[in-house]
């Protein structure tokens, strides 16, 4: 017996059995419907906006993993400078032990999330698109012509498309 001959009561048993809901039945929160946006043409300046917004948060997302790599960095160096001075000071053994786990710690931590690497690759991309859209307002070459706002869509997403690349391949694990 398939999922058609029997009664509506046994549909969730299939996952094909359910239809997603047409958008003009869609219900949010306090359960009322919702109508589906409606189609607008292409904004150029909007996106021009946005992609300038865009360059504001990669470089915020920079100057922070910056600061978060040279802040772990600095603690690193400290606790294992700790444990030659400690050592050097004649401090119990479990003292020097825990500026060395720490100091370990943190090498690790640097090591794993590669944050110096993801800010680097988010303030060149940052570079690469706040001179595109220099060059846009300019209109110098290749923007002069009447496809300014396609050839400028294409280059900052092709811009975007290698930088998302770069950082999904420092995230994977080394081989």
């Amino acid at each position: 017996m398939s999922f058609r001959e029997r009664g509506d009561d046994q549909a969730w048993r299939s996952p094909m059995a359910q239809q997603p809901a047409a958008p003009e039945t869609w219900r949010n929160s306090m359960s009322q419907p919702v109508a589906p946006p409606p189609s607008a043409p292409y904004d150029g300046a909007a996106y021009v906006a946005d992609a300038k917004r865009g360059v504001a948060g990669l470089r915020t997302g920079y100057r922070r993993l910056t600061a978060a790599f040279w802040t772990l960095r600095l603690g690193a160096i400290t606790a294992a400078a700790m444990v030659a001075v400690l050592t050097a000071a004649g401090a119990t053994a479990w003292v020097v032990a825990t500026f060395g786990a720490f100091a370990a710690a943190l090498e690790t931590v640097l090591t794993a999330t590669n944050a110096q690497e993801k800010a680097v690759v988010r303030g060149l991309l940052a570079d690469s698109m706040a001179v595109e859209l220099r060059t846009f307002s300019l209109r110098i070459a290749p923007y002069g012509g009447n496809d300014a706002l396609t050839v400028l869509h294409g280059r900052i997403e092709g811009l975007r498309s290698a930088a998302s690349q770069r950082r999904f391949a420092l995230e994977q694990a080394p081989a």
